[in-house]
């Protein structure tokens, strides 16, 4: 482009907005040049460049909106880093909404968190993920704020099903809620596809996306003993001798017993976490275990806090703010002085006035198994565990068992009620043949059973295994949630573009008794049926339905499928299939 001569002042050079050359890089250079004018120039000019002088107004470049737009929603799920490592297609990315927003629930410590929406009714995030040989627990850390925010459910699907759904739970207090989690255990050793599927209510769904969790503890617990023989190994046993005995554990298979005065080790390798008022992600508070000592006077658990251990009374000499500023901590916290009275020891049995002076627990010495549950940060109040002293102090042989820490008193009553012996007996059917599925969150594990892709906890009337209805066995049976308000079972799904599609579902109802099946995708109804028995009795009491998915083939379709009443009365479905398949 070549602009005609300058002259003078009055005249600005315009070449207004151009266009760059698309290609590679080194085609779509831009050179900008000014030279003398000899041909052209007026009467009069001076010759070749004397007193030639160009002032150049700063150069502009414009964005294709288009492409900038295209550019920002691609990078958008960065800006997230409980996002970073999963996979979004660049149709979701461009619907992802990430804005700041003050946090505000720990009024003394006030901070800016990144929160994320999507605008589409819904959102899939993908990742593979390596289970480890000692890998039990997959968690999602999300949450939201109560005010402003409306409810999103998140569906956790693992290899193709259905493993769990969640409500994102609220953030009220300053310490996180608890992960939504699924068990993984009997994928140790695998690598497995990851995908959660985020169903917002309305452009309100704002969550506060943490990452994900895996590992072999539910993220409140550590396990600090329970059946793992590298604990004897850890703690010294000076002349005794400290072994597993599987010979009447608490729980598990083995628990530890020492024949020595005290086993100890202050700096065990893997154990260093901090007790805490209001406990984050990796930091506790509560402390479970269970001892006995058949024979003696007294037995002490003790602590090592940072390294060492202390004996009762001794004042505490360290700078506790450069400590607490290595370890993150937002703001300074105190040491009081309850750890350093106690020594950080549990003591039980004959009452002494000797020092050192640790905390005595009500009670006679445990001759048998007994449970001690406390409140570490309110016994000793902050402080870092780094190793442990079992001291049976005369000799006698003790024992040890079932040996937790907790971050909040959900996971200490999760520790004590289930992971103990014997396990709790499972429930069993009723006199008609029904099992009633007793907790919300194995909802969607049961229901995968007949519809691997789909799943729903919103069900006012639960959900109940039918052994056998209708010529059928291992059903599941649901009902309609109000007259006005059907039950809803949801999956999202990438449709391939090259096969045909249709779900196929294996339905029917109680005797004299009808319902409403109806089928959407992206809200366009594409079945609405009564099932009754004008429709089972000529399929032998159960009806087929199959429906054409084909115009939806490659793209991301939300299909739903409710149960839903007819006339409230007795509106109860069986479902024996409910799955995605090939034309």
């Amino acid at each position: 482009l070549k602009q005609a001569n300058l002259i003078g002042s009055k005249l600005v050079g315009d070449i207004n907005w151009q266009p760059l050359p698309a290609g590679p890089p080194e085609h779509r250079r831009i050179t900008l040049r000014t030279g003398m004018a000899h041909q052209g120039r007026p009467a009069g000019a001076d010759p070749f460049d004397v007193r030639d002088i160009f002032n150049w107004y700063e150069p502009e470049l414009r964005f294709d909106p288009a492409a900038l737009e295209a550019e920002v929603a691609q990078r958008r799920p960065s800006r997230l880093p409980g996002l970073i490592g999963w996979t979004l297609s660049a149709d979701e990315s461009r619907a992802l909404q990430v804005t700041n927003v003050v946090d505000l629930v720990d009024a003394r410590d006030p901070q800016f968190r990144l929160v994320a929406r999507t605008t589409d009714p819904v959102s899939l995030f993908s990742r593979n993920v390596k289970v480890g040989p000692r890998d039990r627990w997959l968690g999602v850390v999300a949450s939201r704020f109560a005010e402003n925010t409306s409810p999103t459910s998140l569906q956790i699907r693992v290899d193709g099903r259905v493993l769990g759904e969640f409500d994102v739970p609220i953030r009220q207090t300053t310490t996180d809620p608890e992960p939504m989690l699924i068990p993984v255990a009997n994928f140790q050793g695998k690598s497995i596809a990851v995908e959660v599927i985020a169903y917002p209510k309305d452009d309100k769904s704002w969550i506060d996306w943490r990452g994900i969790y895996l590992g072999h503890d539910r993220p409140g617990l550590l396990t600090i003993y329970e059946d793992d023989e590298r604990m004897a190994e850890v703690l010294n046993p000076g002349n005794g001798q400290l072994a597993q005995d599987p010979e009447k554990p608490y729980s598990g298979t083995h628990s530890l017993k020492i024949s020595s005065s005290s086993a100890n080790n202050p700096r065990i390798r893997g154990l260093d976490t901090w007790i805490c008022e209001q406990p984050q992600l990796g930091q506790y508070r509560y402390v479970l275990f269970a001892w006995k000592k058949p024979t003696g006077s007294r037995i002490q658990l003790q602590f090592a806090n940072r390294g060492q251990f202390s004996d009762g009374g001794l004042a505490f000499g360290r700078d506790t703010q450069t400590v607490l500023a290595n370890h993150q901590f937002r703001r300074t916290q105190g040491i009081d002085e309850r750890g350093q009275k106690f020594g950080y020891c549990y003591e039980q049995g004959v009452v002494t006035a000797q020092a050192p002076f640790p905390l005595w627990l009500s009670g006679d010495l445990p001759k048998e198994w007994k449970v001690i549950q406390r409140d570490l940060f309110a016994d000793f109040g902050l402080f870092n565990i780094t190793g442990l002293s079992l001291n049976s102090i005369e000799g006698d042989p003790a024992w040890l068992d079932h040996f937790y820490l907790a971050r909040t008193s959900v996971d200490l009553e999760y520790a004590s009620r289930l992971l103990v012996n014997p396990q709790p007996v499972p429930p069993q059917p009723d006199g008609n043949g029904m099992l009633t599925i007793a907790r919300r969150e194995d909802y969607p594990v049961e229901f995968s059973r007949i519809a691997p892709l789909f799943s729903s906890i919103d069900l006012a009337h639960g959900l109940a295994r039918q052994l056998e209805h209708r010529g059928q066995t291992d059903l599941l049976r649901t009902h309609a949630n109000a007259a006005d308000k059907p039950t809803i079972f949801h999956a999202a799904v990438v449709l391939p573009k090259d096969r045909p599609m249709m779900l196929d579902l294996h339905v029917t109802h109680q005797p004299l008794c009808d319902w409403q099946l109806v089928v959407r995708a992206n809200g366009q109804v594409l079945y609405d049926q009564l099932i009754d028995e004008k429709l089972t009795t000529p399929q032998r009491g159960w009806a087929t339905v199959q429906v054409d998915l084909a115009k939806f083939a490659g793209q991301k379709v939300l299909l739903e499928v409710l149960n839903q009443s007819n006339n409230w009365q007795n509106e109860t479905s069986f479902w024996k299939r409910l799955e995605l398949v090939d034309q």
